[in-house]
């Protein structure tokens, strides 16, 4: 297997301003590598990932997307403040990608290691739940 090396460490925010139209600005980057490419790969991943995203909602797949919290601790674990956590592109970028990544090595895992792979395995619904909801 090849070796790989990061051209640079993004957060989320990093990648959001560029996906918001802003350079990276700050952002150390390999001596081989250029800001301006990586935002520009990161402009296209993420309309790769809107894509994906869109055929997977085509093809069926739930939003499960919720209200989730955020929580600012103290030295204690105790919390002190509370906010509604935002989703923001780069985060849908991010999520894509990782949902391609699962879906491979399991495919790998059924396909090549067939004796081995643990599936995850649902009960049939209960008709009365899916009615009443409950």
């Amino acid at each position: 297997m090849a070796s790989t090396r990061s051209a640079a460490k993004l957060a989320y925010a990093d990648a959001q301003k560029v996906i918001d139209g802003h350079l990276l600005g700050h952002l150390v980057v390999a001596p081989e590598h250029d800001a301006s490419d990586i935002a520009h790969d990161i402009k296209v991943l993420e309309g790769l990932a809107k894509q994906m995203r869109a055929r997977r909602f085509l093809n069926g797949t739930l939003s499960l997307d919720s209200l989730r919290l955020s929580f600012k601790l103290d030295d204690n674990g105790l919390p002190t403040d509370c906010w509604q956590y935002t989703r923001t592109d780069a985060h849908e970028l991010i999520e894509e990608f990782m949902l391609v990544t699962n879906i491979a090595v399991a495919q790998h895992v059924a396909v090549h290691l067939p004796e081995q792979a643990l599936l995850r395995r649902h009960d049939t619904p209960i008709d009365r739940r899916l009615v009443s909801g409950f």
